[in-house]
C-alpha cells in the first residue's frame, strides 16, 4: 500500500492517537497544500512547520483506513489506487520519501554557546525566556524498517501521538509527541500548559527554574483565551505526568465553546497560541525572531504541530520527540526552556534525553 503511494509520489501519514489502539492512514492523490486549518472540515492529517500560526499543510485523504479497514472512499479512488499497487508490485520502492534537504546537526560546544547567548539576553530583560533547540544525526542501520519501528513506538509509548508524514516536498518525518497543542471533541476546547523536564525515575524533586518555567507557559495561555474575550474557561491543577522515559509539569485549559462560533474561534486561538512558550519562548514574536537569527538551524517541521482534523474531533498535537529520515540516517531534534537560572550544561543533558525517547529504539 505505502510502496504504491510512494511509486506513484502520493503523501501519506499513518497515526496513533494517545491511548488508543486504532492506527489510521490517510492516503492523498493530490498535493498537500499550506492552507489555514478549519476544524469540522472533511477528514485529513495536519502537518504544520515551526511558527506557522494556524496554517498546516493538509494531506485531504483519498484514501483512509483504519488498521486494514478502508472507510469512506469512492469506488473510483480505490480502482485507481488498485491499479497503482499493482503497478508498484513489478517495482522495489522504498516506502518513505527520504528528506531532501541538507542534512543538519548542531554539536554540544555550538548548542551551550547558545543557552549562555540566551540566559545573556534574559538578563538584560530582552526576554523572559528562550527554547534552545539543536539536532544531530544518527545512523540508521541498513536494515531499517520504517513500519516495525512505527508499531515499536506504538507499544512503547501508549501515552503519546505516534505519527508518521511523508511526501515529496516535506520528506519523512516520524515522531512520538506527549504534548496537546489544540483539540476540539464534545464541544470542548482543551490546550495544555506543558514545561519541566526530569528524568521518570529520577527522586529529584521540581525546582524553582522549572515550576516558573511551566508558570510562563500557564501565563500565555491565560492571556490567548483573554486576547480572544474568553473569560469562561476552566484550568485544571497542575499536575506531573509520565512521558517516555521522563516526566513533565503540566495543567489543562478547557473551554466549553459554541457550536455557532467554532470555527472562527477555534482559527483564531490556534493562530494566537501557536507556538506556545514551551517550544519558542517569551514575548513570542520577538523570540522567534532571535531564534531565527542565533539558533544555527532551521527547525523545518520540529516544535509545529501533527495532527486529525475531522468533522467530529480536531486533535492537533506539538510536533516534539521527532526525527526526519534522510537516506541512510536519521536526524534527531530537541529542545531546552532557558531560564535566568539554566545552567548550558545541564540544558544540553536535557536535549540528549529527549532525543533517547526515538534514538534508543533505533
Amino acid at each position: 500500500m505505502l510502496g504504491a503511494a510512494v511509486a506513484n509520489n502520493y503523501a501519506y501519514a499513518i497515526c496513533r492517537l494517545p491511548k488508543k489502539q486504532t492506527i489510521k492512514t490517510f492516503i492523498a492523490f493530490d498535493k498537500p497544500e499550506l492552507e489555514p486549518v478549519i476544524t469540522g472540515s472533511n477528514r485529513c492529517f495536519a502537518f504544520s512547520p515551526f511558527g506557522h500560526g494556524e496554517n498546516a499543510y493538509m494531506l485531504k485523504q483519498s484514501l483512509y483506513y483504519e488498521d486494514d479497514r478502508l472507510i469512506n472512499t469512492t469506488k473510483s479512488d480505490i480502482r485507481q489506487f488498485g491499479f497503482l499497487h499493482q503497478a508498484a508490485q513489478l517495482l522495489k520502492q522504498e516506502i518513505y520519501y527520504p528528506s531532501k534537504q541538507k542534512s543538519q546537526q548542531i554539536d554540544e560546544e555550538q548548542y551551550i554557546n547558545f543557552v549562555n547567548q540566551s540566559v545573556d539576553a534574559i538578563y538584560d530583560k530582552q526576554f523572559k525566556k528562550v527554547v534552545a533547540a539543536r539536532c544531530t544525526q544518527k545512523k540508521l542501520a541498513p536494515n531499517f524498517d520504517l513500519i516495525k519501528y512505527f508499531f515499536k513506538l506504538c507499544d512503547t509509548y501508549s501515552n503519546a501521538f505516534i505519527y508518521i508524514y511523508s511526501s515529496p516536498e516535506a520528506g519523512t518525518w516520524i515522531g512520538a509527541t506527549p504534548e496537546k497543542l489544540l483539540t476540539v471533541e464534545n464541544g470542548i476546547l482543551q490546550t495544555v500548559a506543558l514545561a519541566g523536564t526530569l528524568e521518570k525515575n529520577s527522586k529529584s524533586d521540581w525546582t524553582k527554574k522549572e515550576r516558573e518555567e511551566q508558570a510562563h507557559v500557564e501565563n500565555f495561555i491565560a492571556n490567548v483565551f483573554s486576547k480572544i474575550g474568553v473569560s469562561n474557561y476552566k484550568r485544571g491543577m497542575v499536575q506531573t505526568i509520565a512521558a517516555g522515559n521522563l516526566r513533565h509539569l503540566q495543567s489543562t485549559f478547557s473551554w466549553q465553546i459554541n457550536e455557532e462560533t467554532i470555527e472562527k474561534d477555534f482559527s483564531q486561538f490556534l493562530k494566537e497560541l501557536n507556538p506556545t512558550p514551551a517550544v519558542c519562548g517569551l514575548p513570542k514574536m520577538e523570540t522567534a525572531e532571535f531564534l531565527k537569527q542565533h539558533e544555527g538551524f532551521d527547525r523545518r517541521f520540529y516544535s509545529g504541530f501533527a495532527g486529525i482534523v475531522d468533522r467530529d474531533a480536531t486533535q492537533l498535537f506539538v510536533n516534539l520527540r521527532c526525527m526526519e529520515l534522510m537516506k541512510d540516517e536519521a536526524v534527531l531534534y530537541a529542545g531546552a526552556g532557558i531560564t535566568l537560572d539554566s545552567i548550558a550544561e545541564n540544558e544540553l543533558e536535557e536535549t540528549e534525553k529527549k532525543m533517547q525517547t526515538l534514538g534508543s529504539l533505533l
